[in-house]
């Protein structure tokens, strides 16, 4: 495994790039998509997360395997044995959380959302299992709900929060936690002086680049826009063209 550097170092050493679902290509969610955005440099893979009906925490997106087959059954509604029978497209199995984490093993920095509060415990498990701490973040959205229950799991989890109006943004870093590691800056909260005060608490920022142009980052990415801001990570469609595009920010800027 990789030196475990605290993640909020890690994540500070340059401005970020983190693959949205290891990228936009029909195999995402895929521990080969994922390999693809950790060959080209991205620094962080985010996923989605969704437990069987045994409790096996997985990655895919949606509620349900309908994307692949049509109308199909739930992700909750199978045991992770009869998951196997289903692809999530290019031929590709739907991994576990632990085959991620496995396959991951510090080499890049996982960002997992918490799709269901049903999956919170059992991922939180697994992160304590290979002692994931300093290369893991999970995902909560604007959910105070969620952020708390994985708070009470285990304190030494890092987490996302996303606020979605002034109050959130005071909630969150009212709780002067310092496993609270990344606000994520939705477009409605696109201010400068929400972004400074992420900052001036301790916190790194995100933010998804396709909400500048979702046509745009179908062909390549737009991450300099998301540095200009100030942001600290840049989440994207197409990592291999983001990282090229961080390099030249980095190269140009400094930082």
């Amino acid at each position: 495994m990789a030196a475990a550097v605290p993640i909020v170092d890690r994540l500070s050493a340059r401005p970020q790039v983190a693959a949205h679902q290891g990228g936009l290509h029909l195999d995402a969610n895929t521990l080969k998509r994922f390999e693809k955005a950790r060959e080209a440099g991205a620094d962080i893979i985010e996923m989605d997360l969704r437990e069987t009906s045994d409790g096996v925490p997985v990655v895919h997106h949606d509620e349900t395997i309908g994307r692949i087959i049509g109308e199909g059954p739930a992700i909750n509604s199978l045991t992770a044995e009869e998951l196997r029978a289903y692809h999530a497209g290019g031929g590709q199995p739907i991994p576990t959380f632990a085959e991620v984490l496995a396959w991951a093993d510090g080499r890049v920095v996982i960002n997992a959302e918490f799709k269901t509060p049903e999956v919170i415990a059992a991922a939180v498990a697994l992160v304590q299992e290979h002692d994931a701490y300093e290369w893991v973040y999970f995902q909560c959205k604007d959910d105070r709900a969620r952020y708390e229950t994985a708070r009470a799991l285990d304190a030494r989890v890092a987490r996302l929060f996303k606020p979605m109006s002034d109050d959130d943004l005071d909630w969150a870093l009212g709780l002067n936690d310092p496993r609270l590691v990344v606000i994520e800056i939705d477009p409605s909260m696109r201010r400068p002086e929400v972004i400074q005060r992420a900052h001036d608490g301790g916190k790194l920022t995100s933010y998804n680049s396709w909400r500048f142009s979702l046509t745009q980052e179908l062909f390549r990415a737009v991450v300099p826009k998301v540095y200009e801001l100030g942001i600290d990570i840049a989440v994207t469609n197409r990592p291999a063209s983001a990282v090229r595009q961080r390099d030249a920010w980095v190269a140009e800027h400094g930082r």
